[in-house]
């Protein structure tokens, strides 16, 4: 390792040491571009200014010119788009720069082209450019270089008003000149402190800018950070903390909370937004990156974010909306929405670190349906290997993996086995030595294979200690290869029920520089990985997504969890958020983290319940599933230290609590699955923060501790101990019904409060709402209780009304592509309940994920599905019901009418029913 040139003898440490979280004071283009922020108090000293005409490209929509340096004499050249979809994007690059900066990060993040608006208005005057689209202008001033972007003629988004943008452009080396940074590091396994020195062969190149939302003081993104909701300030007179948000996506054991420390994963994406306007950009740049939140309210309201990019290019886009959930839409509309998984994703995962034999494995699957508790997936950590090689099985431990299976996928049930970047240096193993023949793997500055310390370098010399060379996913070619791994011939005795986690991908390396490999390796096309470092996670979800698709020949959904990740990453599959503690600290800064994913686009995450590092006790982990139960993604998980954290391992009363837990997660699959594909077809987030929610009202917006699943159920999680009441906020006067019990009611706007059982969790159905569920889904797994049927609960709004729709397809294939799927509304209203098609009377539909998708009324899966609709649950009707007729409108044309049974119960009403989804019907009530 030629970059190691000092090394110090250090006690060990497993938590994240100090030396472990890098500061700004720790990289020179951080302190650079503060000290500009620090010593420009007047927007007019920017050295940069229009330099000559803006031209316009008419086949790609581009306005282009030139920026001038007036200090270095060098120029800039910059182009400007605006969208369709309420969106503008501002690229600043070099002119005729002495090396080319890379920039191929769009190409990875963006799920289609981008819809450029044509027909854009121009308006030049003596001071500026104007142009607009619609609602939106975009306007540059030539006098400083600044950058508005207006809707309604209104300021919502400035950059370089304060006068910060900076470009530092690649120039030869001046003499005596030295280039180098240095950085101390833990190297944990062999227990020394180490110094690394960055080469920075093509020297200083950050990219910095000021970003000033004017008029708004609250801001929300930029995950993942263990963090506020509400993103507090980093300078100024009432700064939080003393340090900017850092992006580099970092290994991060046992994480802090309530600091601005990297985390595992990187979206560069920040809201702002108030009652009447919101307003969000992108910052598309994977390099290390530093952001300052400045609030300036003396004179006028304005929250300022200042980012600071080591490498790369500005590559901003600003998106429109009159709220949080129409910009955050607009952002999905380009990066992609949440890919639609197979149900049983959506199911309870069992993990752990790790479940060391097939017999310890099968006895947990085996536990599971002793005791009654529903789960879908068993997950095998690295032990499973042979040697931390991946794709590969210890026999040893897994002497007949097929087997093992076999009797998973007999209780309906998948397997999930790792696959992390690194790749041990072994002559005999096949997926390294085809990836080192190939030239696919990361390099050194001098040529030669990149090597360092992983997993395979953390076990005994017998067990074959190596050290670790990395997969180069920026590589289209070992993109290929990788994907070439999951095939049934090459990846020995995995089943068609077998998945892929994928961790580690930061990329982490053991005792290397920010825990990760050097910045001046080197990836396809001789791009240093400082330039690519937060998309790599990405890059590597892909290539697995893509391997699922080629080992089934697109038949199947693919399922992928990753750790590590960047804008776009959700069309790939889940995340998790890592290596949390087992504390009431980690659970409540859950919360916040979903809602910031949500609303930066990726909706199929959640974290290790319980905490990965620690030992919970009974109520904790209680408190932790049923909070779980309201995220995207759904597993238990713990690291080899803690104890064992099966759902029974507390006993009584918890074991009966964590299985009503499981099981409530269980009845709401169809409505969880519906609200996946509602993000599949138009990007709202379906983890809705308060303000985004209840945009009108100014109280929201500094909320983090409850949230809206979809726009149907008002949650409130509980994050400290030994709490039996709580308060939860309404924003609106409709009714609210608590999911648990049915009949509790609150109503009212303003704080409520209310019971908070060890054995629950405040969460209430909207009025206006239709939710549908399974009541019967106890045990087995999502597939075993296919045939379920489902009860469809109908919350009944202030004015007497009611609307939703339930979604059904196979949960598995792609043939929801091809048409063959159900989608029916419900609707309540004048006393009377119906369901039809959502697509009555349209051929096709234009969704997000999957283009257009076509539709028939009588496709083969409306026609032949049996689901059926067993019982419609009715709160708050307001009449007095005494009998029901129901008339069915049957696929295949027949119409019958009959009675219904009607049980009634104060305001709730059960309805008995039997009529297939598929089927198009009405439910008159009659008092």
């Amino acid at each position: 390792m030629r970059s190691i040139l000092l090394l110090l003898g250090v006690a060990f440490s497993g938590l994240v040491a100090a030396i472990d979280l890098k500061t700004c004071a720790d990289s020179s283009h951080c302190v650079r571009n503060r000290h500009i922020a620090a010593t420009i108090t007047n927007p007019a000293s920017s050295p940069y200014a229009l330099d000559g005409s803006v031209s316009f490209n008419s086949a790609s929509g581009e306005f282009t010119g030139l920026v001038h340096n007036t200090e270095t004499k060098t120029k800039l050249k910059f182009a400007v788009t605006l969208l369709k979809n309420d969106a503008a994007r501002i690229v600043v690059d070099e002119h005729d720069g002495l090396h080319q900066r890379f920039h191929g990060t769009p190409d990875w993040v963006f799920k289609r082209g981008l819809p450029v608006a044509h027909g854009v208005k121009r308006e030049d005057s003596a001071g500026a450019i104007s142009f607009s689209f619609g609602n939106n202008q975009i306007i540059i001033t030539k006098q400083p270089f600044q950058i508005t972007a207006s809707r309604n003629n209104v300021p919502v988004v400035e950059i370089n008003s304060k006068g910060w943008f900076n470009f530092e452009q690649y120039r030869k080396k001046r003499a005596g000149e030295d280039w180098t940074e240095d950085l101390l590091t833990n190297d944990w396994i062999n227990k020394v402190n180490v110094t690394f020195i960055d080469s920075r062969p093509k020297g200083p190149a950050s990219v910095a800018a000021d970003i000033t939302f004017p008029g708004f003081e609250h801001i929300y993104g930029i995950p993942e950070h263990a963090t506020r909701l509400d993103l507090e300030a980093t300078r100024g007179d009432n700064a939080l903390y003393s340090e900017p948000f850092r992006f580099f996506s970092t290994d991060t054991y046992q994480y802090p909370t309530n600091v601005t420390t990297s985390n595992y994963g990187a979206i560069p994406f920040l809201v702002a937004a108030k009652p009447g306007s919101a307003a969000g950009v992108m910052w598309l740049n994977p390099s290390e990156t530093w952001i300052d939140i400045y609030r300036d309210n003396k004179k006028a309201v304005a929250t300022t974010s200042h980012w600071m990019s080591e490498s790369g290019v500005m590559d901003v886009l600003f998106f429109f909306g009159e709220n949080a959930l129409n910009v955050s839409r607009n952002q999905a509309l380009l990066t992609g929405s949440q890919e639609l998984p197979q149900r049983f994703s959506l199911g309870y995962h069992q993990c752990r670190y790790s479940y060391l034999s097939q017999e310890d494995a099968l006895a947990v699957n085996a536990g599971f349906n002793q005791r009654g508790i529903p789960y879908d997936v068993l997950w095998l950590d690295i032990d499973h290997t042979a040697g931390m090689r991946y794709f590969t099985w210890n026999y040893t431990r897994f002497p007949n993996p097929v087997e093992m299976q076999k009797t998973l996928a007999g209780d309906g049930r998948q397997l999930v086995t790792i696959k992390d970047p690194h790749l041990a240096v072994d002559p005999k193993y096949k997926v390294y030595t085809g990836a080192l023949e190939k030239e696919l793997l990361i390099k050194s500055a001098n040529g030669s294979a990149y090597e360092g310390q992983c997993w395979p370098t953390n076990i005994p010399v017998e067990q074959g200690k190596t050290l670790a060379s990395w997969m180069d996913f920026t590589n289209p070619e070992a993109q290929k290869y990788w994907a070439s791994q999951f095939a049934y011939d090459t990846y020995a005795n995995q089943s068609k029920n077998c998945w892929t986690w994928n961790d580690m991908n930061e990329p982490a390396a053991f005792g290397g520089p920010d825990k990760s490999v050097p910045r001046d390796t080197l990836h396809h096309g001789k791009v240093e990985h400082r330039d690519i470092h937060n998309a790599y996670g990405m890059l590597m979800a892909k290539s697995s997504y893509e391997g699922h698709l080629l080992r089934d020949a697109g038949s199947q959904r693919p399922f992928v969890l990753t750790r590590s990740f960047f804008a776009g990453s959700q069309k790939y599959g889940a995340m998790w958020m890592g290596d949390s503690s087992s504390d009431y600290e980690h659970l409540d800064v859950a919360g916040p983290t979903i809602q910031s994913l949500a609303l930066s686009g990726f909706q199929f995450t959640g974290g290790d319940i319980g905490g990965f590092v620690g030992d919970p006790d009974g109520q904790l982990l209680t408190r932790w599933y049923y909070a779980a139960i309201f995220s995207g993604f759904f597993r238990g998980h713990s690291d080899s230290s803690s104890p064992r954290r099966e759902p029974w391992v507390r006993g009584e009363p918890y074991t009966t609590y964590i299985r009503n837990a499981i099981r409530t997660r269980y009845a709401l699959l169809p409505f969880i699955y519906t609200s996946f594909w509602n993000n599949y077809v138009s990007p709202d987030p379906i983890i809705r923060p308060m303000f985004a929610v209840a945009p009108e009202d100014p109280k929201t917006y500094s909320m983090q501790d409850q949230y809206f699943f979809g726009s149907e159920l008002l949650v409130k999680p509980i994050t400290k101990p030994n709490v039996t009441r709580t308060s939860i906020y309404l924003a609106d006067s409709e009714p609210y019904f608590n999911l648990f019990s049915f009949g509790d009611k609150i109503q009212g706007v303003g704080k409520h409060t209310v019971a908070a059982p060890l054995n629950g969790l405040p969460v209430y159905i909207r009025g206006g709402s239709v939710i549908s569920m399974k009541l019967g889904a106890n045990t087995g797994s999502s597939k075993t209780q296919e045939s379920l049927p489902l009860n469809l609960v109908i919350a009944v709004s202030a004015n007497s009304t009611a609307s939703g729709a339930v979604y059904h397809d196979d949960g598995e294939s792609f043939a929801n592509h091809k048409g063959q799927f159900i989608w029916k509304t419900i609707d309540f209203a004048a006393n009377k309940i119906s369901s039809r098609d959502v697509l009555a009377g349209k051929t096709w539909v234009v969704t997000n994920g999957a283009g257009v998708v076509p539709f028939s009324p009588v496709n083969k899966f409306q026609r032949t599905n049996e689901l059926r609709i067993k019982e419609i649950t009715v709160l708050g009707a307001g009449i007095a019901v005494k009998s029901a007729t129901l008339r069915v409108v049957g696929k295949q044309g027949c119409k019958v009418s009959q009675a219904v049974p009607v049980a009634v119960d104060g305001s709730t009403l059960k309805l008995q029913m039997n009529v297939k989804l598929s089927d198009d019907w009405d439910l008159t009530l009659s008092q």
